[in-house]
C-alpha cells in the first residue's frame, strides 16, 4: 500500500478532513491533497511526516478509536521504504537503459511530459515519482516509440531485457518487456497527451469538420436576445450557463467589434458535460460565422493534459484565420482561478478559488 492510499485510509477510519487534519498537524491542507493524491511524499525524517502521524493519532484519540501513534508510524514508514526500494531498482535499470541506446535526460524529459530538471532530479536519485506504475508505463511507451522511431532494432534490447528478439517483435513486446525489465509486475500503457493530439492532427480535415458542424449552413439568428444589465452565476454549472449566455448575447447583438477571451478555469469538470462542449463548440463557430474576430488569451500554465484538451478545440477554429492567440508569460495566481470574455455586446467575468470550483 502506497502512503497516499495509506493516509487516505486512517482519515476515512477517523472520518477525519484535510482541514481537520490540517489543524492539527500544521501541514497546509494543499500539502495534505498532494499526498492523497501521490503527487508528493512527506520525507520518513522531515517533519511533515512526524506532525501527521501525530495529527492522527491525536485525532484518534479525540474519537476514542483505538489507533496508537506506534501503529501509525509502522505502518506509514513501511508504505515509504517499500517504494523506495522498488524505486532504487528501477532507477538502477533505467539508467542502463538510457545509457544503452544513448538517450539524453532531456529527450527522455521530453519522450515522457517531464520537466528535464525533475527528470535530472529522479535519475540522480534525489527524487522518487510519486506514481511510480505510471512512471514505469510513461518510460516504456516513450522506449517503444522511441525504437520505433529512430529505426533501432529490437534485438539491441535482446541482452539487456534477457529476452528473445520474436519477444519483442511481437504485439507491444517491446512495451511490455520494458516494464518488466524495470520491475514493475503490472504492465498499464499510458497513452500519450501529445501522440493523441498529434494523431488528430494529422487525421483533421478542415472541410469534413465544417460539413459536421453545418458551419456553411449556419444562420444567424435574428430574434432579440437581452440579458439583464448584470446577472450573477454560482457554481460551475452555472458558470457553463454564463459562457452560453455570453455567446448568445454576442451572436444576437449588432456589434462587431473584436472579442478578448481569456480563462484559467479547469476544462476537466466542463468536458465531463457531454452537451456543454458541443454547444459551446458551436457557439464559437457562430461568432466567426458572424465575422467576428477573436482574441484569445491562452494559458499555458495548465496541466499537459488540459492543455492539449483545449488545443483540441482550438486548433479547426484557428484555420479560419479569425482567432489570433496570446499567452501570458508569467505564472498566474495558484490560489484563484479567473474568467474574463469582453464582446461589443457583453462582458462576463468570473473568479474562483482553485480546486473548488463547483
Amino acid at each position: 500500500m502506497t502512503f497516499s492510499e495509506l493516509l487516505s485510509q486512517y482519515m476515512e477510519t477517523l472520518s477525519c478532513t484535510a482541514r481537520e487534519l490540517s489543524d492539527a498537524s500544521g501541514v497546509s491542507q494543499a500539502t495534505i491533497s498532494r499526498y492523497r493524491s501521490g503527487e508528493i511524499e512527506p520525507p520518513i525524517n522531515g517533519s511533515a511526516f512526524s506532525a501527521i502521524i501525530g495529527a492522527l493519532a491525536k485525532i484518534a484519540e479525540e474519537k476514542g478509536i483505538d489507533l496508537s501513534e506506534d501503529e501509525i508510524r509502522i505502518e506509514a514508514v513501511a508504505s515509504l521504504t517499500e517504494d523506495d526500494a522498488l524505486f532504487k531498482g528501477i532507477l538502477q535499470k533505467l539508467r542502463s537503459l538510457l545509457s544503452e541506446l544513448n538517450i539524453r535526460n532531456a529527450e527522455f524529459a521530453r519522450g515522457v511530459s517531464y520537466d528535464p530538471s525533475y527528470i535530472s532530479r529522479i535519475l540522480s536519485g534525489a527524487n522518487k515519482p510519486a506514481d511510480l506504475e505510471g512512471f514505469t508505463a510513461q518510460t516504456a511507451s516513450f522506449i517503444r516509440q522511441y525504437v520505433k522511431t529512430n529505426h533501432i532494432s529490437p534485438s539491441a534490447l535482446c541482452t539487456l531485457y534477457g529476452c528473445t528478439e520474436e519477444e519483442l517483435n511481437a504485439p507491444n513486446g517491446v512495451f511490455e518487456k520494458t516494464v518488466e525489465y524495470l520491475g514493475y509486475a503490472v504492465p498499464r500503457e499510458v497513452e500519450s497527451p501529445m501522440s493523441r493530439f498529434l494523431d488528430k492532427m494529422e487525421a483533421f480535415n478542415l472541410d469534413d469538420f465544417i460539413r459536421t458542424i453545418h458551419f456553411n449552413d449556419i444562420k444567424l439568428p435574428t430574434a432579440p436576445f437581452q440579458l439583464p444589465t448584470t446577472k450573477e452565476y454560482n457554481g460551475i454549472q452555472e458558470m457553463m450557463e454564463s459562457e452560453l449566455d455570453f455567446i448568445k448575447a454576442t451572436v444576437l447583438s449588432r456589434s462587431k467589434k473584436d472579442c478578448i477571451l481569456y480563462s484559467d478555469m479547469p476544462l476537466e469538470e466542463m468536458a465531463k458535460d457531454p452537451e456543454f462542449p458541443k454547444k459551446w463548440m458551436f457557439g464559437r463557430a457562430m461568432m466567426l460565422k458572424k465575422g467576428l474576430h477573436l482574441h484569445i488569451i491562452h494559458d499555458v500554465n495548465r496541466p499537459f493534459h488540459e492543455m492539449m484538451l483545449g488545443l483540441e478545440g482550438h486548433i479547426p477554429m484557428y484555420m479560419t484565420g479569425q482567432i489570433s492567440p496570446y499567452y501570458l508569460t508569467t505564472s498566474q495566481s495558484a490560489v484563484f482561478n479567473h474568467l474574463l470574455n469582453v464582446s461589443g455586446a457583453a462582458a462576463l467575468e468570473g473568479h474562483a478559488i482553485a480546486g473548488h470550483q463547483s
